[in-house]
């Protein structure tokens, strides 16, 4: 049985870490790819690939997006 793009979706969701969270709530509520991209200097396709899950970006573009959505990002090394 296929599965629909929105039950994919909120099945990937429910592995985003909570910092994964805050940036996907924060651009979804306050921002357009392109104006994302326009303001991180990230292509609007990439934030696309991110958004979907099917992206992994590295701590220089998690770190552009956070600056630009105003979030604080800390790296916590895992045991």
């Amino acid at each position: 049985m296929a599965k629909s793009f929105d039950d994919l979706a909120t099945r990937a969701e429910k592995n985003w870490s909570v910092d994964e969270q805050r940036v996907h709530d924060a651009a979804a509520k306050s921002w357009s790819q392109p104006a994302l991209s326009a303001a991180t200097g990230i292509q609007q396709s990439e934030i696309s690939r991110i958004e979907s899950g099917a992206a992994n970006p590295t701590v220089a573009t998690i770190s552009k997006l956070a600056d630009a959505l105003d979030l604080k990002l800390s790296l916590t090394p895992q045991h």
